[in-house]
């Protein structure tokens, strides 16, 4: 089975997903971050992708846990933060939790 296509199976054990997650290819790595069953640990992975696209992918994923999409709502690309407040999943108030605490740890460390 090719990566794109193992990248893409729903049944794509998580030993196979954290292989692929750091796969050279950022289309394998996109086809990776839209699995609605990819794991939390590759979820977290993908999160810091350095590839936007992929970041933009995760945060469209139906399946993106509470505090990846925290993570992702943070991201500094704003395309990847207009994803996540479009997934039909969105955790308004786990993000804004996390929002939260960002902007009192950043008022404590200035103040």
């Amino acid at each position: 089975m090719h990566k794109f296509e193992q990248a893409q199976n729903p049944n794509c054990t998580p030993a196979i997903q954290a292989e692929l997650a750091t796969d050279t290819s950022g289309l394998v790595r996109v086809f990776l971050a839209r699995n609605p069953n990819i794991t939390h640990a590759v979820q977290v992975k993908l999160s810091t992708d350095t590839d936007v696209v992929v970041r933009i992918y995760l945060a469209e994923n139906p399946n993106c846990t509470p505090d990846v999409q925290s993570k992702l709502a943070a991201d500094s690309n704003y395309y990847v933060r207009e994803s996540i407040a479009k997934n039909p999943n969105y955790n308004e108030k786990s993000v804004q939790e996390y929002l939260n605490n960002k902007l009192m740890s950043f008022v404590k460390e200035y103040t």
